[in-house]
């Protein structure tokens, strides 16, 4: 169980740096294939695109990863 725990969580932190190295990539690119923008205009009155785009640069992005193992074992 303690070697279950140990992956699990260089899974999580491996998924996390990655994840986060991608979305400041696309930040400093100015794209959005997450749909970030979209999310925001559909929670945003008088949502307006050019300050969208100067805002996404800077935006404080957290991600929150958890792993869930259901197998572990060898494969023939």
């Amino acid at each position: 169980m303690q070697e279950l725990q140990r992956i699990k969580d260089r899974f999580e932190n491996d998924l996390s740096t990655t994840g986060m190295d991608l979305i400041q990539l696309f930040k400093k690119e100015g794209i959005d294939p997450l749909g970030l923008g979209d999310f925001v205009r559909s929670k945003t009155r008088n949502w307006n695109e050019e300050e969208w785009k100067k805002e996404y640069r800077t935006l404080n992005v957290r991600l929150n990863v958890k792993v869930n193992l259901t197998e572990m074992g060898i494969r023939k």
